[in-house]
């Protein structure tokens, strides 16, 4: 989403730009609604869904500098900031007290690969960064590759960039984030989001 967020970086604090995507697994789907705006010359994303919130910060390299989540079904609710090179998570987990520094390994922190992929993943080329799993709140590291284009939903030629994690868990599970080529926007996204036998997840933009 490069073009635009650049864009977005340079109007008023107010300004706000919104994506509705629509996801869907199987037969059911639901719509979601990405909200950016801007505040302290960092770029804010929120979103809810199925009563989880998350609100993350992004610098002008959409690089992650902040991140909470919130899902009051689980009594859990984690802020994540950068400190000395390494990721301080503070809240609670299930009820329990959390308050952990995390080792970055000298990796970027694009929480949403699909926002950063269009400004960082050259083309042709892949980049290695970090990412806290949004269910267990655990620390990966991941790879992003450009795959050139393909069609998904009703964009015939969206920019494929097909993540993965690192190490021995690289062979288990993959998945595909979209990207309009000209803008370099975040369009789509679709992976098997569970075990063998589970329905393909996609996310389109309308």
């Amino acid at each position: 989403m490069a073009i635009a967020m650049l864009a977005l970086l340079t109007v008023p604090a107010k300004a706000q730009k919104t994506d509705v995507f629509k996801i869907t697994t199987g037969k059911k789907s639901m719509d979601v609604k990405y909200s950016y705006s801007k505040h302290d010359g960092l770029t804010r994303l929120s979103f809810t869904i199925n009563g989880d919130t998350t609100v993350q910060d992004m610098n002008g390299s959409f690089q992650t500098v902040y991140w909470k989540i919130s899902k009051p079904a689980q009594n859990t609710e984690v802020s994540v900031v950068v400190e000395n090179g390494k990721y301080h998570m503070t809240g609670k987990i299930k009820g329990e007290a959390v308050d952990k520094l995390i080792d970055s390994g000298g990796y970027p922190w694009y929480q949403h690969i699909g926002i950063a992929a269009g400004k960082n993943v050259p083309q042709g080329g892949k980049i290695t960064f970090g990412c806290f799993r949004p269910d267990q709140l655990d620390f990966y590291t991941m790879t992003a590759e450009d795959k050139g284009t393909e069609a998904i939903g009703p964009f015939s030629n969206a920019q494929r960039i097909k993540v993965t994690p690192t190490g021995r868990f690289a062979k288990l599970w993959s998945c595909d984030y979209y990207l309009d080529p000209q803008t370099k926007e975040y369009i789509a996204y679709k992976a098997v989001e569970g075990p063998p036998g589970t329905a393909l997840t996609t996310w389109i933009r309308q």
